[in-house]
């Protein structure tokens, strides 16, 4: 007999409805007869009172819930960063087959480009097995013969397949060949794309194959053209974290400067540009600000891995612009390396020492200060630094602020000098002889070495030298012009090297040496041009002088209720450089032709009256306390006292007869006189005063001192 045919089960989609958890819905819900079946199958159902099920006529109906979505699940899924690799495996299984990629292409082809560019979000997590199931579904979407998706999906699909495969290179390469350019940066975008997120095993490889190609196809390209193709590649490259890949290969190097090179021969270049064709504006260009970013990211790594041939190259791109802008002669005079965010570094480390001294204050500091307002990019990218730092630990995020340890700071300072004896040097006899020079090429390593300074042989020659030429400058001939200049010069570099110097050590700057050299010099400069009646010359150590002097009297006169004075005098620098700064205050100090004070006289006079008055104003608020407090004591005292001298007269009031009350009351006695005469010299008793005596402005030495006292009558004796 023939076999009869089996019959077809209709298929039956998961509903919410089938698990055990939803079952007094379904009680609810349901007819009568499906009630009744689904009783059968749940006996705890039964355990129930039947007076508890109201008849189907009173119950309300509910809104039916939405049905569990596989797709949108899977992207949240994708979504999140913890995502490991072997989910992403699994997840493949289920949303790759066959049948769920073709249902996708006719219900919604962009959920499809949505899930394939979730799983590729983190290229390192997608293993070789999933990239082999993507690249073979996405061959079969991308058949243009069949059509089994639409053209716009097809571009967007295909960054997605393996570039190591040469039909798909040769494919993508062929769409940047459009004669549209909509078209065309589409193709090269694809293209890029597509080659970082391929394997690590062969990404180095393509990558190199693809810088070539840009370098070989934007070489005859316009200028428009030329500015898209250099923004798509180095833009993208940076946006997926791949800058350090593409700085590891000689070849991209290499392809990188000969791609500057085409850039600066074109002669449209500065089309547009008309406030950006200097060399001071290069980083607003819109072409050559990527090859500069690009430099600046090649020096932090090369410090990092202490790679010579890398710093060699960001210098490089440097030094072509600057020789391209403004010629090789200027260049070699004006040239100065860009260090980008390596210039933090001395900020960074004075953080730790200040963490080291203060660790409590440090936090307390960090929780009460409010953040400063960023954009939102600046705001995602520190997002983006934090998540990255979460798994890292303290030494290991300190490295990534500070880029190197302190041991290769001597390597860092050699790699530095040497990248500029090999292209400075040639056409810049006077480089690295005479202190401008050396101040101009070495004045950024402070802000690279912080608190080191003093480590490197090479800062510390600078320091010597400046300071030798500082104590030997020619302050006689302060009225020839050419002297004057010189001079002015020389001081501006010393000025300079002492702010760096000043910077990075602000709690401890009285315990530098170089730093008490230097003001005492300063002082016997200053004398000899007020001595020639010159106020605005050596400005600039002046203004530093200023600044020491107030730096010690607000150290001083910051908690000064519970100081004597003398604390300035521990130190013999401090006391010395206080008694400097009075001397110009004193009658016999050379005084200005006008009748006026000196610039610096004036300000070192309404220092010390400053911050007298401000000390003052601390001692008089705690006197005040103790004077209020004292006069409230004694009202006490006083209203206690009257209160006993009622209740006594009262007792004794009541003991007498009341036949003589009334001749007793003309009459007082001895006792009760005394006690009147008591109260009367009470209220004739001063009050509780302010001793205006005790304030820091009467006893501290810093402010009464015979040479404070001197300085007073001189101040008098001018009329100030």
């Amino acid at each position: 007999a023939p076999k009869e045919k089996p019959q077809k089960k209709e298929m039956r989609v998961y509903r919410e409805e089938d698990d055990d958890m939803f079952a007094p819905l379904e009680i609810e819900m349901l007819p009568q007869t499906q009630t009744q079946q689904h009783a059968q199958t749940q006996p705890q159902a039964q355990t129930q009172p039947q007076a508890q099920i109201q008849p189907q006529a009173q119950i309300q109906p509910q809104e039916p819930q939405q049905p569990f979505n596989l797709d949108n699940f899977v992207l949240e899924l994708l979504s999140d960063d913890r995502v490991t690799t072997e989910q992403i495996g699994t997840i493949f299984k289920v949303i790759g087959t066959q049948q769920h990629i073709a249902f996708l292409t006719k219900k919604d082809p962009n959920l499809l480009v949505q899930l394939f560019e979730a799983i590729f979000n983190d290229p390192a997590k997608v293993d070789e097995k999933v990239r082999t199931g993507v690249t073979h579904r996405l061959k079969w979407l991308l058949d243009a013969e069949a059509e089994h998706t639409s053209e716009q999906i097809r571009d967007k699909l295909i960054k997605y397949v393996d570039v190591s495969d040469p039909a798909i290179r040769r494919r993508l390469i062929k769409e940047s060949d459009s004669a549209l350019d909509a078209e065309r940066e589409q193709g090269l975008k694809n293209l890029i794309d597509s080659t970082l997120i391929c394997s690590a095993e062969t990404r180095s490889i393509q990558l190199r194959r693809t810088v070539a190609f840009f370098t070989k196809k934007l070489k005859n390209e316009s200028i428009d053209r030329r500015k898209t193709g250099v923004a798509l590649l180095f833009g993208r490259v940076k946006e997926s974290d791949m800058t350090n890949e593409l700085l590891q290969s000689k070849e991209c190097l290499d392809n990188i400067l000969e791609m500057l090179d085409d850039s600066l021969d074109v002669q449209d270049l500065d089309t547009g540009e008309a406030n950006n064709r200097t060399w001071d504006k290069v980083r607003s260009h819109s072409l050559l600000r990527h090859f500069y970013d690009v430099s600046l990211d090649a020096i932090q790594n090369a410090v990092r891995d202490s790679n010579g041939f890398l710093f060699e190259f960001g210098v490089e791109v440097q030094w072509r612009m600057c020789k391209y802008r403004l010629g090789a002669t200027d260049a070699a005079v004006n040239f100065v390396i860009n260090l980008g965010d390596l210039k933090k570094r001395g900020m960074a480390l004075y953080k730790e020492y200040e963490k080291d001294l203060d660790p409590v204050g440090h936090i307390l500091k960090d929780l009460t200060t409010e953040a400063p307002k960023t954009s939102e990019t600046t705001k995602k990218e520190e997002e983006k630094k934090a998540e990255k730092e979460q798994d890292l630990t303290k030494k290991e995020q300190l490295l990534n602020r500070i880029f190197f340890e302190a041991d290769k700071e001597s390597q860092f300072v050699e790699m530095y000098l040497n990248a500029y004896k090999d292209r400075v040097q040639k056409d810049n006899p006077e480089f690295m002889i005479s202190v401008e020079s050396k101040s101009q090429y070495l004045r950024i390593l402070f802000d690279v070495l912080g608190r080191n300074w003093s480590n490197s042989k090479v800062m510390a020659d600078l320091i010597d030298q400046m300071l030798n030429e500082f104590v030997i400058m020619d302050v006689e001939n302060l009225n020839d012009n050419i002297s004057r200049l010189k001079s002015e010069e020389k001081q501006e570099c010393v000025a300079m090297a002492f702010r760096y110097i000043l910077k990075y050590h602000r709690r401890d700057w009285y315990m530098v040496e170089v730093v008490g050299k230097f003001v005492t010099r300063a002082f016997d400069v200053l004398k000899h041009s007020h001595t020639q009646k010159k106020n605005d010359l050596f400005y600039s150590s002046q203004v530093l002088l200023v600044m020491l002097l107030r730096n010690v009297l607000r150290v001083m006169t910051n908690d000064a209720t519970k100081k004597t004075g003398q604390e300035l005098y521990t130190s013999s620098f401090i006391a010395q450089f206080i008694d400097k700064s009075l001397d110009i205050l004193k009658p016999n100090y050379p005084k200005n032709n006008d009748g006026r004070m000196w610039t610096i006289e004036w300000e070192i006079f309404k220092s010390f009256r400053w911050f007298a008055a401000k000390a003052d104003e601390q001692l008089i608020q705690k006197f005040r306390r103790e004077v209020a407090n004292a006069r409230r004591q004694q009202r006490f005292e006083e209203k206690k006292a009257r209160k006993l001298a009622l209740i006594t007269a009262k007792d004794q009031h009541e003991k007498k007869s009341d036949d003589n009350k009334q001749d007793e009351s003309k009459k007082k006695t001895t006792e009760e006189k005394k006690q009147i005469d008591k109260e009367e010299e009470k209220k004739k008793q001063i009050r509780p005063m302010i001793e205006w005596s005790k304030l820091p402005s009467f006893t501290w030495p810093v402010f009464i001192n015979d040479r404070g006292a001197q300085a007073r009558q001189g101040e008098r004796a001018i009329g100030t």
